[in-house]
């Protein structure tokens, strides 16, 4: 069956009309503000901040405080235009030693032509949690070890490590996103682009939405619309629609549905205990060790089975639409692989 590829470019961010991203556009005046707030706080303090038009950097340190510094720029060809706007822009703060909150307050204007970034950088305790709302902008974190909720429209996120077990990250329209390391989560994304290094536990959702993982401790997704990529992983469930699925190595367990679109496994170890693929209008393609002993039984109607060579057949049945074939591959008792699949094909390969 051909490939079904599914290269998605996001251009819906352009077309949206009143979509202003974070970044100044230079005019003939630029005017800039400054906002700094410090608050004593517990080890555990939480941080929520809610802003628009521009980034927010959070890292940690040893102190028991959150200190927050805001820029506020605004650039325009009528320098009363630009004045007034800058004056219009504030930020809320409420305090308490558990829960710092920042929010940003734009008032109305009906000035032309008049481009504004709010920027925040923020220090918080090391133990400290997150809960962060951004539309037009990026999110920047380091090393964040407290539970982390965030929410981003139109911007990215570059998120260096995310280390506690109760991470909520929900994502639209977001080009670029990237993640050094998240320990456990849920990851929702739509209309954005996904690349997360390595991931402990993780349950993501995503439409029209590709994504590359590198290292897969243990991850759950349903995708559709999208484009999967992971390198390697030690337990894969996963459910797609309208999607390529790419996975190198598999070292313990790997569960795949999919319609439309073909799933392939480059590296299936020995040490791999199980393999369930079921896929419709799609092919599946499965390269093994060499070295590897493993149970299969595959299902086909309206496709064909490749790479028989090496294959002991305890059961077969060929029909015209529809094939049935049961076995093992050296020795029985090994990795156990289940493959049914319709409108599409099956392909084994051996590797070195």
């Amino acid at each position: 069956m051909k490939t079904i590829r599914l290269n998605i470019v996001i251009l819906l961010l352009f077309l949206i009309p009143g979509v202003t991203m974070a970044g100044i556009v230079k005019g003939k005046y630029t005017k800039e503000k400054k906002i700094n707030k410090s608050f004593s706080v517990n080890s555990t303090a939480g941080l929520t901040v809610s802003n628009k038009y521009g980034n927010i950097y959070i890292t940690t340190w040893d102190e028991d405080k959150t200190a927050i510094d805001v820029v506020v720029t605004v650039s325009g060809n009528d320098e009363d235009e630009v004045n007034k706007r800058l004056n219009s822009i504030d930020v809320d703060f409420n305090a308490t030693a558990a829960l710092v909150n920042a929010k940003t307050l734009i008032g109305n204007f009906k000035g032309k032509r008049i481009s504004m970034e709010i920027n925040y950088t923020i220090k918080i305790p090391k133990r400290g949690t997150l809960g962060l709302a951004n539309q037009y902008g990026g999110i920047m974190l380091g090393k964040i070890n407290g539970g982390v909720n965030i929410n981003c429209q139109y911007g990215s996120l570059d998120i260096e490590e995310l280390n506690a077990e109760n991470n909520n990250i929900d994502i639209q329209y977001c080009s670029t996103s990237k993640i050094g390391y998240i320990k456990a989560g849920n990851f929702k994304a739509q209309y954005s682009n996904i690349n997360i290094a390595k991931t402990g536990k993780l349950i993501l959702n995503a439409d029209y939405t590709p994504f590359r993982v590198g290292i897969a401790e243990d991850i759950n997704y349903k995708v559709d619309y999208g484009d999967i990529k992971i390198d390697s992983g030690d337990k894969i469930n996963g459910a797609s629609n309208y999607t390529v699925v790419r996975v190198g190595r598999v070292s313990n367990v790997i569960n795949l549905t999919s319609n439309y679109g073909d799933i392939s496994i480059t590296n299936l170890e020995k040490s791999a205990k199980n393999v369930a693929i079921n896929t419709s209008y799609g092919s599946a393609s499965v390269k093994y060790d060499a070295d590897a002993t493993f149970d299969f039984e595959f299902y086909l109607d309206y496709a064909g089975l490749s790479g028989k060579d090496g294959l002991k057949f305890t059961e077969k049945t060929e029909k015209n639409t529809s094939s049935h074939y049961k076995g093992y591959y050296r020795s029985t008792g090994g990795t156990r692989i289940y493959i049914k699949s319709e409108y599409g094909g099956i392909t084994l390969r051996k590797g070195e």
